[in-house]
């Protein structure tokens, strides 16, 4: 099932369908070493926990609106992604988002790499992995930044279905969105 989410991760990064198909073959190693992240990874990930620390989901706007392309932060089109993060988040003011945003980049990370040389990062690990059989561990990392019925369902849905966020190598960040 976890080729499922790495599909849907690779549909949301705007990659070309004929070339996705051709990418389903992966494989995902997890870490938590911050030093071997990529540097432009690593400059990301501080860039989105620096705007977590405001409590005001607009500081994501400046690092989105340096991108080439906007994160995909739903599935299909949006035409602001503060204000879709904004609509998605419990409290009306996006807080919530950023505290889940926040947990999944203190998470470990997945390093995920296909079978055509791409490479994507992956927070938190659990959206990347296998989570029919979760180790002990695993499972306290689950019960860490996810609701306790969503992470007690883990293993019957057969799937991660919470915020993640992937981010490429040359530092982009292409989705944060909740699993669908």
């Amino acid at each position: 099932m976890h080729k499922l989410v790495l599909a849907a991760a690779l549909a949301l990064t705007l990659v070309h369908p004929a070339q996705a198909q051709n990418q389903t073959e992966a494989k995902t190693e997890i870490s938590a070493d911050l030093s071997a992240l990529p540097k432009l990874v690593e400059q990301k990930r501080a860039q989105l926990i620096t705007a977590t620390e405001t409590g005001d989901i607009a500081a994501l706007k400046p690092i989105f609106d340096a991108q080439q392309y906007p994160p995909q932060v739903s599935y299909g089109e949006v035409a602001d992604p503060i204000a879709t993060l904004k609509e998605f988040s419990r409290d009306g003011e996006g807080v919530e988002v950023l505290a889940d945003l926040r947990n999944a980049l203190e998470m470990p990370y997945g390093k995920t790499s296909f079978t055509d040389g791409r490479t994507i990062y992956i927070w938190p690990y659990l959206a990347a992995i296998d989570v029919t059989s979760l180790t002990p561990g695993q499972l306290v990392d689950a019960y860490r930044i996810l609701p306790a019925d969503v992470a007690a369902g883990l293993s019957s849905d057969g799937a991660y279905y919470y915020w993640s966020l992937t981010i490429e190598p040359s530092g982009e960040l292409s989705t944060f969105s909740l699993g669908d």
